[in-house]
């Protein structure tokens, strides 16, 4: 009998630690509206009440950079109780004075049509696309979808980190105009299109 109490409490043990695991680090690519980065609690009362951060459009921006900047200002709106406005500012007026996500810059990779992709680039992000439809793809899925896959609740971006292989750190997704989830994930390096990650993107 005492054996058979040592090993229901093992079970028990190693269950809760497999129960517990923590979630993958977050950055501001996998979890970009979460307090600390573009948002922040400015008086540690556990609110997020304060946009530390811009998003910044060309200083002539077209009408698809200027609804992608309202997409993902919307969603920043969401994220706090309070702000000081402007959060869209142009590239003219840009003071480099905090976290930034660029509006409509050159893509760091080459993009198909109707593909846009969010990229980590020099601790800010940029959103990026082919065309208008990309870049409208990238800026609604990445608003509406982060710091998911494609479900809410579902999978987190972060997970893709977690891929089999050498420890990696994601650089940036892709989305295509009228396609669930994420198209391509590159992983320092490398690019790992959707049907190999070991993760869900339903």
């Amino acid at each position: 009998m005492p054996r058979l109490l040592t090993i229901g409490l093992l079970l028990v043990v190693f269950s809760s630690l497999i129960a517990f695991q923590p979630d993958p680090v977050s950055t501001p690519l996998t979890n970009p509206f979460a307090a600390g980065w573009m948002v922040a609690d400015s008086n540690g009362d556990g609110i997020v009440d304060f946009v530390p951060g811009k998003i910044v459009v060309p200083a002539h921006p077209s009408a698809a950079e200027n609804a992608a900047a309202a997409d993902v200002a919307a969603r920043i709106g969401f994220a706090t109780t309070g702000f000081t406005p402007p959060i869209v500012i142009s590239a003219d007026e840009d003071r480099n004075d905090g976290p930034r996500i660029y509006i409509g810059r050159p893509s760091p990779v080459e993009l198909q049509p109707e593909e846009g992709g969010v990229f980590a680039v020099g601790g800010n992000l940029l959103i990026a696309g082919h065309d208008d439809a990309g870049l409208l793809a990238a800026a609604q899925a990445f608003a509406s979808r982060a710091p998911y896959l494609w479900r809410v609740p579902g999978e987190k971006l972060a997970a893709i980190e977690q891929v089999p292989g050498p420890r990696t750190r994601a650089t940036g997704f892709t989305y295509l105009k009228g396609e669930a989830g994420i198209n391509r994930a590159f992983l320092d390096a490398a690019t790992v299109p959707t049907a190999n990650l070991q993760t869900s993107t339903n």
